[in-house]
């Protein structure tokens, strides 16, 4: 069985892509504020998304997993 591409292929084309300035993230204006109901176990990544999430202007209900999630009287079923 062979590969596709070889590993100095992607590598090659992933320096390339990683190293490029032609594409640069938009930054667009929005008043829109959401209370979220972050499920997130690890404490490092529920500060780092909180500190995220707050920096928009959003409110932010920490579960320490998906159960308990869906348990949360904060919980509201909506599609995304």
């Amino acid at each position: 069985m062979t590969t596709p591409v070889t590993a100095q292929d992607l590598a090659a084309a992933l320096i390339s892509a990683l190293e490029s300035n032609t594409v640069s993230p938009v930054s667009v204006p929005n008043d829109a504020t959401f209370n979220i109901l972050l499920a997130e176990d690890s404490p490092v990544n529920q500060k780092l998304a909180i500190k995220i999430l707050e920096k928009y202007g959003h409110t932010v209900e920490i579960a320490e997993n998906g159960s308990l999630a869906v348990q949360s009287p904060g919980c509201t079923r909506k599609a995304v």
